[in-house]
């Protein structure tokens, strides 16, 4: 729920769609993902998920998720158990970790790649489905954040880092495309 300072709600919305029982690792986090004030989670998975990085200004909670789905099975219950409020001043303002920092796609896509590698030696493969979607959607929205700032060399360099996880059409329109700015803006 968004509120203005006159605690009229200005917006709401449900975050939270039911997971199915057949989806598991991060396809399931992607698919429905879970909220840090409505988790619970072993010590013993948190301690070999690596805990939060506290050096991450976006996104730190989906990596740590993404990681703790490498490890097991995981669920939520059909009810609503948060309902979160943010005290807005407009509607069209939201919170800071809501608006990433330049470069948090790229450490977030480095670093998911990192603990993937490190998760698929400790954990059953059946957890790690959807890491390659995961990881190709990271490179990809850094390849696009290259992509807005007018450097197409930068971008086509994640893009192609995003192939390695799958080939998606999407990707190969935008390689194309930044090439054609780069070779038209010489």
């Amino acid at each position: 729920m968004f509120e203005n300072e006159h605690g009229c709600v200005v917006s709401q919305k449900l975050i939270s769609l039911p997971l199915p029982l057949s989806l598991l690792g991060p396809a399931a986090i992607v698919q429905s993902p879970p909220h840090t004030s409505a988790t619970v989670v072993r010590r013993d998975i948190l301690l070999k998920a690596g805990m939060f990085n506290t050096r991450l200004r976006y996104a730190e909670d989906k990596l740590l998720f993404m990681k703790v789905s490498c490890l097991g099975q995981w669920g939520r219950p059909e009810t609503a158990h948060v309902i979160y409020r943010n005290k807005v001043k407009t509607i069209v303002s939201g919170q800071l970790s809501n608006r990433p920092h330049r470069f948090s796609r790229i450490r977030y896509a480095r670093l998911f790649e990192i603990g993937i590698k490190e998760m698929s030696r400790i954990a059953d493969s059946r957890f790690l489905a959807g890491a390659g979607v995961v990881m190709w959607k990271g490179w990809h929205r850094a390849g696009r954040e290259w992509d807005k700032l007018g450097r197409p060399a930068i971008a086509v360099m994640y893009y192609c880092r995003a192939l390695k996880y799958g080939v998606h059409s999407k990707t190969l329109g935008r390689i194309v495309a930044a090439c054609l700015k780069r070779t038209f803006s010489c």
